[in-house]
């Protein structure tokens, strides 16, 4: 039996409005904080019903040169492809309304609260921002910053802090020089065939210790231009961002490090994989409670061009 056949018409109507209203709240909850879908865009037209998603990880070999209008030995040009699997996930939880709240909403019209619904929904959000930027490594998903494939650049040792990389110790050219190389790095794996740039990084995500650090210090003692404002200045085509997942409690970095990453953002390098964002399922009557279970379904992120991305840990 239901627990709520118990209800007469005019009661079970109104927690039925109740329960929509709540469900539509919970929908319309605002992804306050939550960037993942600004640093690697949703894929569009994965099924839903989709276990598994093949993507290829692109390579481009060739050139073009000047022929002769008759010319039958034009230069081969080709994309070089190997394919790769990643698993989609399901996320959930549920909120639930208990006997005592029904009967509440019921007779004595208070209404339903929204706040688990609207917890629930957060929830899952977070969790899905938590695979798309650092993965899920008891279920081998690979997040933004911790595809194995994407290169690595080293970064610069302190001249005043022995052995150590962070930029909280280093000098602001030493800084600079650290962002070089990460810029070199892109270069020298997407140039062209004549030497040329072919991709130009346009963002930088930092963690948070380094951004503070940047935003305390100035270029001198009467100088009132932060090492932030320096950098900004010098490297304005990529950005500098703090994002709190770069931080080594997410344990992002190799031996338990912060980890920076430069990469040319588009959907045509990296995306994230995502058939349902958040859905609300059919209520369901467990013991003296209604049960309303939420999911939603993810893979993580998807680097199709690793090479247009690189890391660096122990900034």
């Amino acid at each position: 039996m239901s627990i709520l056949n118990q209800y007469d018409d005019a009661a079970l109507n109104s927690l039925r409005r109740d329960f929509n209203q709540i469900e539509r709240e919970a929908y319309r909850v605002p992804r306050e904080k939550l960037e993942a879908i600004m640093a690697a865009p949703i894929k569009q037209g994965v099924n839903k019903g989709a276990q598994t998603y093949t993507y290829r990880i692109v390579s481009e070999v060739g050139m073009a040169k000047i022929v002769t209008s008759d010319a039958t030995d034009l230069p081969a040009v080709s994309i070089g492809y190997k394919k790769q699997t990643v698993e989609i996930h399901n996320v959930g939880d549920h909120y639930k309304f208990t006997q005592e709240e029904l009967d509440s909403c019921a007779y004595a019209g208070i209404p339903l609260e929204v706040d688990d619904a609207i917890a629930a929904r957060r929830k899952v959000d977070e969790k899905i921002d938590e695979m798309i930027f650092v993965g899920d490594k008891d279920w081998g998903v690979l997040g933004l910053l911790t595809n194995p494939n994407v290169t690595q650049a080293a970064s610069g040792t302190s001249t005043a802090v022995a052995d150590s990389t962070k930029w909280v110790d280093k000098t602001l050219d030493e800084i600079t020089a650290d962002i070089q190389t990460m810029i070199d790095t892109i270069f020298a794996a997407t140039k062209g065939p004549r030497g040329g740039a072919t991709i130009e990084a346009d963002t930088i995500l930092i963690p948070r210790s380094a951004y503070v650090s940047l935003t305390n210090r100035t270029k001198g003692v009467d100088s009132d231009v932060t090492f932030l404002k320096a950098l900004q200045d010098r490297f304005a085509p990529q950005g500098i961002i703090r994002w709190e997942c770069c931080n080594s409690a997410n344990g992002v970095g190799e031996d338990g490090k912060d980890r920076a990453l430069l990469y040319k953002r588009s959907k045509e390098n990296v995306f994230s994989i995502i058939p349902v964002p958040f859905r609300v399922l059919p209520a369901q009557h467990k013991g003296l409670s209604v049960v309303f279970n939420c999911i939603a379904r993810c893979a993580g992120c998807v680097w199709r061009r690793p090479t247009t991305g690189v890391y660096m840990d122990g900034v």
